[in-house]
């Protein structure tokens, strides 16, 4: 490696080396610099949790998100659309926008 720092600050008409360029792409200072790095983003990230309910738009505007649901007659329950159901193919609903809290998850049964 002295070789070729040599070799480098010769190119560069310094004498000695003195440049600091080459220090920085070394694979030891990259991979120092990258454990460090994503050990202070974990770090960040731990102290500063995100918010279990991802719904910060409410909290911004007031209003609820929407999503596209139709309301299934047989439970009275607002569902996802599923294409592929006889049930809902048959019927062939409006779909609606409703709060995402009242939506059922009709893929469940």
């Amino acid at each position: 490696i002295q070789e070729l720092r040599k070799k480098a600050a010769k190119a560069r008409g310094t004498a000695g080396g003195g440049g600091n360029s080459f220090a920085a792409t070394l694979p030891r200072n990259v991979l120092i610099g990258g454990i460090l790095g994503i050990a202070g983003v974990t770090i960040i990230r731990s102290i500063m949790p995100e918010k279990e309910n991802d719904d910060t738009h409410h909290e911004h505007t007031g209003k609820k998100r929407l999503v596209e649901a139709w309301l299934n007659p047989k439970t009275k329950r607002w569902e996802k659309p599923r294409p592929w159901d006889q049930e809902y193919q048959r019927l062939q609903p409006v779909l609606q926008f409703v709060p995402r809290d009242q939506v059922d998850d009709g893929g469940k049964r």
